[in-house]
């Protein structure tokens, strides 16, 4: 079966569309996923990209935007398993951020200048081609190095009544990890709640524009959020 839909973002005289096939996917092997104890002979400059990609998305989900001359932007977070849908008997793999887990259970309790711990999931990484400024911050290339895409983890951090993003430069820690030594860059959040309380972790990228976006994390009920615009500048 398949089902075609359209996306469409307005805001102000702005709009965005794209067309979207939904199709059910192939559960025929492929010569990347051949199977648990099947050899595979492969040259020292074979390209394993799709199977990293494919590696990468079975355990996380990524929000990405494309920018119109071409920049790549994207956050990727734990995916979140129901327990019916953990089928892979692995006690190691992660059951995600969902309302029904200790994380959740213990976010509105985060002390006054805290990081939120997330001890079920690695940290969200932003990967980003372009430099991204909110407000005062900008969020450089080149952080891991010069040259390439910038890379961050970004944590939720409380502060008094409200909440702040932290960019740090280690983006494959751990979610209860946090080394401050490596913070980047620190921005204000807008928070709200009354959202849908099921709602399990997750991040979008949200396009408002040629050159501007949002960033928007969700998890429950809550919803936080800041805007950004692309940025010419380079790293001081």
């Amino acid at each position: 079966m398949r089902t075609r839909a359209s996306w469409v973002k307005s805001r102000g005289d702005y709009q965005a569309t794209a067309d979207v096939l939904f199709t059910n996917p192939s559960r025929r092997r492929t010569e990347e996923n051949r199977g648990v104890n099947v050899t595979t002979s492969r040259r020292h400059d074979d390209d394993t990209s799709a199977l990293s990609r494919a590696r990468l998305l079975a355990q996380r989900n990524e929000t990405a935007l494309v920018l119109p001359k071409g920049p790549r932007m994207s956050v990727s977070f734990q995916r979140t398993f129901a327990r019916s849908d953990r089928t892979d008997g692995n006690p190691n793999t992660s059951r995600g951020l969902g309302v029904d887990g200790p994380d959740f259970a213990r976010l509105m309790q985060t002390p006054d200048g805290a990081i939120v711990m997330l001890t079920e999931s690695s940290v969200p990484r932003l990967r980003t081609e372009v430099p991204l400024q909110f407000g005062k911050a900008l969020i450089a290339t080149g952080n891991q190095v010069a040259g390439f895409p910038g890379s961050y983890g970004v944590w939720l951090k409380k502060v008094g009544s409200g909440w702040r993003l932290v960019f740090n430069n280690e983006p494959d820690a751990w979610g209860s990890q946090h080394d401050p030594k490596f913070d980047a860059a620190e921005i204000e959040l807008s928070h709200s709640d009354g959202h849908a309380a099921a709602r399990p972790f997750a991040v979008a990228i949200v396009p408002d524009g040629a050159a501007r976006g949002r960033l928007v994390i969700l998890w429950g009920p809550h919803e936080w959020t800041a805007d950004f615009v692309t940025s010419s500048r380079t790293i001081p």
